[in-house]
């Protein structure tokens, strides 16, 4: 039988191999800033295995809602008629999708999917998986596949919503500011990190074969200098933001 302990992954190994972006992504989209929080954003953004979010308080649901709010974010249901064809569009035209409300057992048509058979599949496919039981039994071959998460809140995670709420409501332009810098700041960070896969792909061409890699080199950059300087700044603005906070 599965506990939740089983479902816990390597974390400090997870954490090693991810960025700032990661961490960030899960403070401004809804979660707490709790380590947990922070810990369950990381995963379920990593590439390692799809996530499996358990998820009693819908927070997580909510959170990918909010974080791929701009992506046109499919959400279906396994129960649902239109799975399939949901499922297929996903594939075929890389929309982010979230299949809600599963129980302790999943369709085999996904099996290939968590498998990650990239012969088939998009690389860049964003697949999320919720339940709303609280502490359901998977089976070891579902483990084996997804990354389970448990989304329960946390007593830390539920102080850092009350204080949110509490300065929304008496410094509403201060915690505004706090949302807005926070995902630009993300949004900065990603656009680095695409600066770097667009790079080491033009880099694996010669460069007689592909005179656009000094053009790239040079474009990356100039954005790259931009951007950072954005960081900085952002990041002493966030720092600020934080103390008026307390």
């Amino acid at each position: 039988m599965q506990t939740k302990q089983t479902y816990q992954t390597d974390y400090d190994a997870l954490l090693e191999r991810r960025n700032d972006a990661n961490t960030l992504i899960s403070g401004l989209t809804g979660l707490p800033n709790d380590d947990l929080s922070i810990q369950n954003g990381i995963i379920a953004t990593s590439n390692y295995r799809y996530p499996l979010l358990i998820d009693p308080q819908l927070q997580g649901k909510s959170w990918i809602k909010d974080m791929e709010r701009d992506h046109d974010l499919v959400i279906t249901t396994l129960n649902s008629k239109l799975f399939r064809q949901q499922l297929d569009d996903s594939i075929a035209f890389g929309r982010p999708l979230l299949i809600e409300d599963v129980k302790e057992e999943l369709d085999p048509i996904l099996d290939p999917i968590l498998e990650k058979n990239f012969s088939k599949l998009d690389r860049t496919l964003r697949l999320y998986i919720t339940t709303k039981l609280a502490n359901p039994t998977y089976a070891p071959e579902i483990c084996a596949r997804v990354s389970v998460i448990d989304f329960t809140v946390t007593q830390r995670g539920l102080e850092h919503q009350l204080l949110s709420l509490l300065i929304a409501n008496e410094r509403n332009e201060l915690e505004r500011e706090r949302v807005t810098l926070a995902r630009e700041t993300t949004k900065n960070k990603r656009m680095l990190k695409e600066l770097e896969d667009n790079l080491l792909i033009k880099l694996t061409s010669s460069l007689l074969d592909d005179p656009s890699v000094v053009e790239v080199l040079n474009a990356n950059k100039r954005i790259a200098t931009e951007v950072k300087e954005k960081v900085v700044i952002a990041e002493e603005t966030k720092m600020k933001i934080s103390t008026a906070r307390e």
